[in-house]
């Protein structure tokens, strides 16, 4: 979860950035469906095993491997895999690094920085839609048998996603030597597409919760005088956002003060959203925040208070109504 704020103050939070140091290795390896073995498994075999999808539209033909699964993404970008584990996916002789593995990877969860235009994000997309077999994205990307026909005799071991001047002119030579992609696919489509993607992504995600709409305006806490000016009115915007217009704290207080969702005002077994608003500095005055969720939150509140943590105090709050 995050917060954004729409004026002068960005706490965003960053969350976890994988660094993408890419290595080959010296055979193919192909794989079958998803199945047990696997070196190093922490997951026993009681553990449900559960199926996510590597999306630029579906990936046809990584490889993939985890603690106890391993096999290549289907039509339909699915792989297998269990909770708590790691994934590595390969691209014929291209190994990319290990990341946890969940329900929907796409290139922008290798990203070294924030945002969809990092450059390691966008050359991972260009590379995957250069090898789809048809060149026709809306149909899913199928990378099988070009990965293999292409790549297998390429000396990919300096290929660095990170460095746009080199990996243009790799993938440049790529495409140069073979004689069924008839054209490289830009930068800017690549991202463009991409782009699309994640809005789908996020539209899939975020349905109609029966709360979206609600609103409630932040004020003094129930029993409670000090306030340290906090004022706002809070809308669920939909599944996955909550809005605050006009919000404000003046800084005050010890400690560590976040946004928190609870039930019936219940805050000291709430949920954390986003991160401390004393990173702002001294206070914040008339800004728009807001709030990344995830979708099962919004069955677990009703009500938002500016929580101070070792206080286990509220500076200001308010219960959603319609």
């Amino acid at each position: 979860m995050e917060i954004k704020m729409k004026t002068k103050f960005n706490l965003a939070m960053t969350g976890l950035l994988i660094p993408l140091a890419l290595t080959a290795c010296g055979g193919g390896g192909g794989g079958g469906g998803g199945g047990e073995g696997g070196a190093g498994a922490t997951n026993t075999e009681t553990t449900p095993i559960l199926q996510g999808r590597f999306i630029d539209s579906a990936v046809k033909g990584l490889t993939y491997t985890t603690q106890t699964q391993e096999g290549t993404t289907d039509s339909e970008g699915q792989y297998n895999y269990r909770t708590g584990e790691t994934i590595t996916f390969s691209i014929n002789k291209v190994v990319l690094p290990s990341i946890p593995a969940v329900a929907v990877t796409t290139p922008q969860s290798y990203s070294q920085t924030p945002g969809v235009n990092d450059t390691t994000t966008i050359n991972l997309a260009s590379f995957l839609q250069n090898l789809d077999e048809n060149r026709d994205l809306t149909d899913g990307i199928d990378i099988e048998s070009i990965a293999e026909e292409l790549l297998s005799d390429q000396d990919l071991t300096s290929l660095d996603f990170a460095n746009d001047q080199n990996f243009d002119l790799q993938v440049g030579n790529i495409i140069e030597e073979s004689n069924f992609l008839d054209h490289l696919i830009t930068k800017q489509s690549a991202e463009n597409h991409l782009n699309e993607s994640l809005a789908d992504i996020e539209a899939e995600r975020c349905s109609t919760h029966p709360m979206v709409g609600f609103t409630t305006t932040l004020g003094a806490p129930i029993n409670r005088r000090v306030t340290h000016e906090v004022q706002g009115t809070a809308t669920i915007m939909d599944d996955c956002t909550i809005e605050i217009t006009n919000f404000s704290y003046d800084g005050g207080g010890f400690g560590s003060v976040f946004i928190y969702g609870g039930v019936n005002r219940d805050f000291a077994d709430g949920i954390q959203l986003g991160n401390n608003l004393k990173d702002a500095g001294e206070g914040i005055s008339n800004v728009t925040l807001e709030i990344t969720l995830e979708p099962e939150d919004l069955d677990n509140l009703n009500s938002l208070s500016v929580w101070c943590v070792e206080a286990k105090s509220s500076f200001g709050e308010g219960l959603f109504r319609p």
